[in-house]
């Protein structure tokens, strides 16, 4: 892979942390909580192949898959704000 790409992995790896936050503080229902366990589960894959250098396949088309969880932007509003 070129360093472009690495780099655009790192920045998604920064919009899944802000992800990850945003929803940490306030899932509850059901959805929102397996939301959060699949990002988490994806930060960790991400992590694996920055620190190894290797994007394996699998990853690659699951980064390529549109997502539930708004990866950028504000913070859904909470109901209960």
């Amino acid at each position: 892979m070129e360093r472009a790409e690495w780099t655009d992995l790192a920045a998604r790896l920064v919009e899944i942390n802000l992800a990850i936050e945003n929803l940490d503080g306030w899932a509850t229902r059901p959805d929102d909580v397996e939301d959060l366990k699949e990002l988490e589960a994806l930060r960790g894959e991400l992590e694996a192949a920055l620190t190894s250098r290797h994007l394996p396949r699998r990853l690659r088309r699951r980064l390529d898959e549109p997502h539930p969880v708004r990866l950028s932007g504000a913070a859904p509003n909470d109901p209960r704000d």
